[in-house]
């Protein structure tokens, strides 16, 4: 299995055991500037898992983002407004990627200047101290 990014910041951060004081496995997520590239169905339910467990995402980032409906603000991966979390902000590639177009997603973010970039299937839901998360992000459809 090929790996992308740097495993051991993202083992860091999605497999933190719970601080004391705080919420589960989200307590570390709860600090994290979080960017989800990926407006669609699935963009949105993860979105919407994040939100209920107190987690807010500041934006998506998409290249059809005049073109989507979201609860908060869509940026195409270009925009000057995403300058200043390149270095430090987490993008979540929320959808179902093939590894194609993965990897043009990815090259296409890391030019624009973005660091830690990461795919759903490299995150360990598990570590998420709510049952209900999995099961919302993904039953239905993905379109």
């Amino acid at each position: 299995m090929k790996h992308f990014g740097d495993s051991e910041s993202l083992n860091r951060l999605f497999a933190e055991k719970p601080r004391a004081g705080g919420v589960g496995g989200f307590s570390a997520w709860k600090e994290s500037k979080i960017l989800l590239y990926g407006a669609g169905n699935l963009g949105r339910k993860l979105y919407a898992c994040l939100m209920e467990n107190g987690v807010q995402p500041i934006c998506f980032i998409d290249r059809n983002a005049a073109a989507c409906s979201t609860p908060i603000s869509a940026f195409i991966p270009t925009a000057k407004e995403l300058e200043p979390y390149h270095e430090d902000a987490i993008v979540i590639l929320a959808g179902l990627f093939g590894r194609t177009q993965d990897a043009m997603i990815r090259h296409c973010l890391r030019e624009e200047g973005f660091r830690h970039i990461y795919s759903l299937h490299e995150i360990n839901w598990q570590t998420i101290d709510s049952r209900s998360f999995l099961s919302h992000l993904f039953i239905g459809s993905y379109d």
